[in-house]
């Protein structure tokens, strides 16, 4: 009976040791031409998938986003500048150089005001950049895509106004109506024109929604005007965030 158990252990200890044999030579097998041609065909830069999504982002008219860039190869790559899909986005530095096997941070500072019409209003909404680096020789890059939501404390109705010339000098004003609706947690507004040509009537409303009455300043000499009113949120430890910004033009025509 003895004799007989370790027989069977000798026999599974075998079996076992020739299993292994096999694994450890399948692990070291040297890679296949089809494996080395498709890491050939892998884009020497990248951005690592779980660094592309930036998740949430506060709205502002200069969001700074750090973007870490990825090099896959045994060689340092020269980026000489960027090409981006739109004119939103500001990249710094536009020289740098991938180490081998590494990484380097760009930064973008991003306008994520802008807003088309079906976005008017939304509290959140999605963002996205794509880079194309010029690189120094023959190394080829694909584009690197960057996304997030862009998540607001306040939120306008409009974000430009034009009056054209429907202002008279020197005779009562003609003015327009901008809501700015709070969606969270803010003690106040702050509310400033970049010079006289505009003026601004702020009243609340309820307790999340103003109304700003503008108009030009009539008192002026007739001339074109723009200007752009700038609307920010107040927290309640004082902070100033969300700055948003509403362009004003038109023209003040004589009597």
């Amino acid at each position: 009976m003895s004799m007989r158990r370790w027989a069977g252990i000798g026999v599974a200890g075998i079996a076992l040791a020739v299993l292994s044999g096999v694994m450890t030579a399948g692990a070291m097998r040297p890679k296949s031409q089809s494996d080395a041609k498709a890491e050939a065909n892998l884009p020497a830069l990248y951005i690592a998938d779980d660094k592309q999504d930036l998740g949430n982002v506060w709205e502002s008219c200069d969001a700074i986003l750090t973007v870490p860039i990825s090099n896959r190869t045994d060689k340092p790559i020269e980026i000489l500048d960027f090409e981006s899909s739109c004119d939103c986005g500001e990249i710094s530095p536009r020289q740098l150089t991938v180490p081998a096997n590494g990484t380097a941070n760009v930064t973008v500072k991003m306008d994520l005001t802008r807003r088309t019409p079906q976005h008017m209003g939304m509290v959140r909404r999605k963002f996205g950049l794509t880079m194309v680096p010029v690189l120094n020789g023959t190394v080829q890059s694909l584009p690197l895509t960057i996304c997030g939501i862009a998540r607001s404390v306040i939120t306008l109705n409009h974000t430009s106004m034009h009056f054209g010339d429907t202002n008279v000098s020197g005779r009562d004003l003609v003015s327009r109506k901008l809501v700015v609706t709070l969606h969270e947690a803010v003690q106040d507004l702050a509310i400033a024109s970049d010079d006289d040509s505009v003026r601004v009537k702020v009243a609340k409303r309820t307790s999340d929604t103003y109304e700003l009455e503008i108009s030009p300043n009539t008192t002026k000499s007739p001339a074109s005007f723009s200007s752009k009113i700038k609307i920010a949120a107040i927290e309640r430890n004082g902070k100033i965030s969300n700055r948003l910004s509403v362009s004003v033009e038109g023209t003040l025509v004589s009597q």
